[in-house]
């Protein structure tokens, strides 16, 4: 993991964006991916204040934004990590990203959100930014289109059936419905299989 970090921190103070970096963030967006262990070990090395550092560089590339949105929703998935995400900067710029144009970019952004205020207000921990607020920016998922392409795959459902509970807000379903039908529009398997 460490080392893994460390060519993430290098490459992006030293060089363009190239293919190393963009291997070493996939790599570290699959090791994390519906591995509680692996988020932790992750946030203890560092790489959560790595991850926010590049996201609030104003020249952050689109793919770079995406692995690791990608990888942070993977740390939103777990509930009781989430309370390393709750930090206002961090809200704000995911708030801020899920407007963009760009949809692989605005939809990570909206399922870390998603996940966050999916236990409601109580555990809600983020000064300055109301857990409301944050549900009614989640309500721009009504207004996206499906993309042309597929964005990303899933091995299960598993991190959605969370997020669909009657007690979830209906901004949360929202993203989470939204995410099952963009799944199944490109993999025709897990119609089958759902």
């Amino acid at each position: 993991m460490q080392r893994l970090l460390r060519i993430v921190e290098e490459t992006m103070n030293t060089s363009p964006v190239d293919m190393m970096l963009k291997f070493t963030l996939s790599a570290l967006w699959n090791l994390t991916d519906e591995s509680p262990s692996t988020c932790e070990s992750f946030i203890k090395a560092g790489g959560l204040l790595l991850f926010i550092k590049i996201l609030n560089k104003p020249d952050c590339d689109s793919t770079v934004k995406t692995k690791i949105l990608g990888l942070v929703n993977n740390i939103a998935e777990v509930s009781p990590l989430r309370r390393n995400l709750m930090d206002k900067s961090l809200i704000d710029r995911l708030r801020e990203l899920m407007k963009t144009d760009l949809i692989e970019v605005s939809y990570f952004a909206a399922g870390v959100l998603a996940h966050m205020t999916t236990d409601g207000e109580e555990p809600w921990s983020v000064d300055g930014v109301a857990h409301t607020d944050v549900l009614k920016d989640l309500e721009i998922v009504g207004e996206w289109a499906m993309p042309d392409a597929e964005m990303v795959a899933y091995r299960t459902f598993q991190p959605f059936f969370p997020l669909l509970r009657t007690t979830s807000p209906h901004a949360v379903q929202l993203w989470a419905l939204w995410a099952m039908l963009h799944v199944c529009k490109w993999n025709r398997l897990w119609v089958t299989h759902f």
